[in-house]
């Protein structure tokens, strides 16, 4: 009867340490994934820059160029060249010397070289970040 009880105990605890074990190398797992996509984000976190704000330069590792323009009329469409060598999604105002609206047209036709633009007030001097 000893026997049999010291078997079942035996076994009782190779399954406790078993289980155990696998918790723990299970955890290891869990934490390293964890550990690497923190890592990984972190990496690409760290990699979003906007590089130097300068008229015609990509703007750092963004797929975005930044452009200077001045708008001599007011409320007249303009060609607005870029270098993004796809059709733009937007801009984002990043530098304006007056207190002009500057505003999209016919955003239909803008092209991979081309944006259409204007303001509301002549001699307004922009920067803009088009993506």
């Amino acid at each position: 009867m000893k026997i049999g009880y010291y078997v079942t105990l035996f076994i009782a605890s190779a399954f406790v340490v078993g289980f155990f074990r696998y918790a723990e190398t299970a955890n290891n797992r869990y934490q390293s994934t964890a550990y690497n996509v923190n890592d990984t984000m972190n990496d690409i976190m760290n990699g979003i820059a906007l590089g130097p704000n300068r008229g015609g330069q990509k703007a750092g590792n963004l797929d975005a160029v930044v452009v200077e323009f001045t708008f001599i009329g007011a409320n007249v469409t303009y060609p607005v060249s870029h270098n993004l060598g796809r059709k733009p999604v937007g801009y984002i105002l990043t530098f304006e010397s007056d207190h002009g609206a500057i505003y999209g047209i016919n955003e239909s036709q803008w092209t991979a070289s081309t944006i259409y633009l204007a303001c509301n007030q002549a001699g307004t001097k922009a920067r803009l970040l088009i993506f």
